[in-house]
């Protein structure tokens, strides 16, 4: 059996202290008094456990414990500022902080000088070709790594699309656009981000989202913390319908909300 390290050893006093504090708070062996205390101080005891699991991570640089532990200090660094007024911040406000992921590729880059590929294709011959097309045998109109996608212009033209990115915005309203008279498959794809599109009424549309972790709000249908379970909606309409919308949205950590006006 290896020898424990006094990093072992610290960050398994701590936990076994919150374990035990934890219990006899919800046994209510410990007064109110005690257990706002607690409430006040956990983002601090938090703070110190990732800082120390942050700072072993720099025995293997830029790997991914070092990535979850950068995100989770700056994000109970934060939480423990706020508890002092320092900083107007959240437990809820998590997935804000994603810009992080960002930054953190950028210092791998600049430090190990080994950076990461970032692939942007665009259709140069015509962007928003206005041809028909069989349902799924289409061409990516636009591929991005990280970026922001919107269409918010008057009269832009509504095409097949498939869209993906590790990190990033869609801003999508299809109020203002062009409606050919046959049906749209979109499918977009990404790591982390925000999907945001308004929808008119009269269109017909088939939705299938999907987050693992983050918000759905589909025609104020919410659901917090989506974990994997998705949605699915198909407007009755929606097979005899001459202009029709099919969504196809799949992300791993973000938010996907979908509105009709």
């Amino acid at each position: 059996m290896k020898e424990q390290t006094m990093k072992q050893i610290v960050i398994a006093i701590l936990l076994f202290g919150i374990g035990m504090l934890l219990l006899l708070v919800n046994v209510n062996v410990i007064s109110l008094e005690i257990k706002q205390i607690f409430v006040d101080y956990f983002p601090l005891l938090a703070l110190v456990i990732v800082g120390i699991w942050f700072v072993g991570s720099f025995k293997n640089p830029f790997g991914v414990r070092m990535l979850v532990s950068f995100y989770l200090t700056i994000y109970f660094g934060l939480l423990a500022c706020s508890k002092w007024g320092l900083v107007d911040f959240n437990s809820g406000m998590f997935l804000d902080l994603w810009p992080l992921l960002i930054i953190f590729l950028a210092l791998k880059m600049l430090i190990t000088k080994r950076g990461f590929k970032a692939r942007i294709t665009i259709d140069k011959k015509n962007l928003f070709e206005s041809r028909e097309r069989t349902k799924g045998d289409f061409e990516p109109i636009k591929a991005f790594s990280i970026g922001t996608v919107e269409m918010v212009d008057s009269n832009w033209s509504l095409e097949p699309m498939k869209l993906y990115k590790m990190i990033g915005d869609y801003n999508f309203d299809i109020t203002k656009a062009f409606i050919p008279e046959r049906e749209i498959p979109i499918s977009i794809e990404g790591w982390i981000g925000n999907v945001t599109i308004v929808i008119p009424e009269h269109l017909q549309v088939r939705i299938d989202a999907n987050v693992k972790i983050g918000n759905l709000d589909i025609f104020n249908h919410t659901m917090a913390q989506a974990k994997g379970d998705g949605f699915f909606y198909q407007s009755d309409k929606y097979d005899e319908a001459i202009q029709r919308l099919d969504l196809k949205i799949n992300l791993s950590i973000g938010s996907i909300s979908i509105q009709r006006v």
